[in-house]
Formats: structure tokens, sequence, C-alpha cells
């Protein structure tokens, strides 16, 4: 493994945890919304749900190459 790859790999992986933390945020937020806000209209509650997919899909399509080159 080169020096400047394995410099690049700490950055990196805490750049994904600090991701994940945040998609973790974002789902609590998410259940939270839901059993407070019971009635609201299912195009909203669609929505929100579209949003934490649309995060999810953010956060796992920019994870680290686990893989050694």
């Amino acid at each position: 493994m080169s020096t400047s790859f394995a410099l690049m790999r700490g950055p990196t992986y805490l750049g994904f945890a600090v991701a994940l933390v945040s998609y973790g945020a974002t789902i609590g937020q998410l259940i939270h919304y839901a059993r407070a806000f019971p009635s609201d209209k299912l195009h909203v509650k669609l929505l929100a749900f579209i949003v934490l997919c649309v995060a999810g899909l953010h956060s796992f399509h920019d994870q680290p190459m686990t893989v050694q080159l």
C-alpha cells in the first residue's frame, strides 16, 4: 500500500463515520416526526420518507473502498 493511499484512507473512513452518524440522526428525526404528528397527511409522510431514502443513498454511495489495490 502506498503512503499516499494510506494517508487518504483515514480521512475517508472518518468522513464515512460522520455520514453514518448523520444518517442515524435523520432516522431518529423521522421516527420522532411519525410519532409526534400521526394526523399529518399521507403525502407529507411520504415526502419525509423519500427524503430519508435519498439521504441513505447519499450516505452509502460515498462509502470508502475496502479492497486493497
